[in-house]
């Protein structure tokens, strides 16, 4: 078997957040077919990595950084643990850690989970009047980057397309996100819409909207609840809160959250690549509406296993469709359900593994 290291400074055996499942996806499947190392830039091991080491066999070795650097001792650490396991991939979770490029072994094959282009997600914050607090750069400077590495894991056809026309030599790797489907009987009566959501500046900006924008109209014709889950709702403080919103907050469980939903709503209007939100609505058969730049990665099934709407209309009148029409939530339920299901971990990361065993 390969040995694969992956270097990231994210907890994601805390799967709540779209990239730590992300990133757990790619532990889970990736650990059953290499020997997988994973060097975490974080605080030692709690109780939930230890028994997701128990079930997703792979060893894990902390370094903890102070400021943004590694310390000398710590870059001659991890140099030493690379050689010593006899790595010959190395996988590196988002491009900020790019930095470690520089203490690794030049031999062996580099390849960048980028998620998304941080380019373009910061050309779309700025159209909205805000500023993306994670890691601006420019499209010169992100191409530059991708051309250290061998290869450039994403998960949209058209961010593939992206890194195809401005890298020189690195290889985009197609890896759509693998859903976790359970089929679900739908409720004949409508009483919860809800919203998932981090504290992720374009999740704010969307309940900000829905609430302002589109919840007055369908909380005046039907006796539903608009629930809010996540870390989101602490950065409600200044936001007035009307009748009818309940601000739930962090679920430790996602499938309690399922279970109370009948409809999932993701208004966000900005930001960068594929909604691992809302993959898991469609993989747990609930009907969803959410925008064009929503149902980025999902393009081949809009309108059918989910809804789109952009103008607040069309978001609105979406809503009391679902709302007024069981046979309606079903239809999309089940269209939503068995296009999840065909998004196994095999098929999402085939291509990464092709890649993986071919290396020498």
């Amino acid at each position: 078997m390969k040995n694969i290291v992956l270097i990231t400074d994210v907890d994601f055996w805390h799967e709540g957040a779209g990239h730590r499942m992300r990133i757990a996806a790619l532990v889970k499947f990736i650990s059953r077919h290499v020997n997988l190392f994973v060097i975490y830039f974080g605080k030692q091991a709690d109780s939930f990595l230890i028994k997701f080491v128990q079930n997703f066999s792979f060893q894990i070795e902390h370094f903890e950084i102070k400021g943004n650097s590694l310390t000398k001792s710590q870059n001659i650490q991890i140099r030493k643990y690379v050689i010593d396991n006899k790595i010959e991939v190395a996988i590196i979770e988002y491009i900020y850690l790019t930095i470690t490029l520089e203490i690794l072994p030049p031999e062996i094959i580099y390849i960048l989970d980028a998620h998304d282009i941080a380019s373009d997600r910061a050309s779309s914050f700025r159209k909205f009047n805000y500023r993306d607090t994670g890691f601006e750069m420019s499209r010169k400077t992100e191409s530059q980057i991708f051309d250290l590495y061998d290869y450039i894991l994403l998960m949209s056809k058209s961010d593939v397309n992206t890194v195809r026309k401005i890298c020189k030599s690195t290889i985009p790797i197609f890896c759509p996100h693998p859903a976790r489907s359970k089929s679900r009987r739908l409720r004949k009566r409508v009483l919860n819409i809800g919203f998932i959501g981090s504290e992720y500046v374009p999740n704010y900006d969307a309940v900000k909207y829905f609430v302002n924008e589109c919840w007055p109209s369908i909380n005046k014709e039907n006796k539903i609840t608009f629930s809010i889950y996540g870390n989101v709702t602490k950065t409600l403080k200044n936001v007035t809160i009307p009748k009818g919103v309940r601000l739930v907050g962090f679920v430790d469980n996602l499938e309690d959250i399922y279970k109370e939903i009948d409809i999932m709503v993701n208004p966000v209007r900005f930001g960068a690549g594929v909604k691992i939100k809302n993959i898991e609505t469609l993989a747990n058969g609930i009907p969803l509406v959410t925008t064009t730049h929503g149902a980025t990665g999902l393009e081949e099934v809009a309108g059918d296993a989910f809804l789109v709407g952009n103008s607040t209309h069309e978001f609105c009148n979406h809503i009391k469709a679902l709302v007024s029409s069981h046979f309606l939530r079903v239809r999309i339920g089940n269209l939503a359900f068995n296009f999840a299901n065909s998004l196994t971990p095999e098929k999402c990361f085939e291509s990464l593994l092709k890649i993986i065993i071919a290396c020498n």
